[in-house]
């Protein structure tokens, strides 16, 4: 494991953020990312709307309108979230 004490090497960190859009994903989007990004973060079994994304940042990502048209938007998200921070955590701390 990591010692979260020794700074110089206790960098590791997630990332769950929000954007309106951009020029790679033109729509707004919630992202989960990851430093460093672990490699096998890409194979965590996941449901849609949740999806792998690798073109100008890599991470999960869930476009708000696919999640504001699941039936608990809020539950969905709350889900997503915490299953990519159990699942990435594991890998960053190996």
């Amino acid at each position: 494991g990591v010692d979260v004490n020794d700074e110089e090497n206790a960098d590791e960190q997630m990332n769950f953020g929000f954007s309106t859009g951009d020029e790679s994903i033109p729509e707004a989007y919630i992202y989960i990312t990851a430093y460093p990004l672990p490699d096998e973060m890409k194979d965590i079994s996941v449901d849609s709307p949740l999806y792998w994304y690798d073109k100008s940042f890599k991470g999960f990502v869930i476009k708000y309108n696919d999640l504001i048209n699941t039936e608990d938007p809020a539950q969905q998200l709350y889900d997503c979230l915490v299953k990519i921070q159990k699942e990435t955590s594991k890998l960053m701390m190996n």
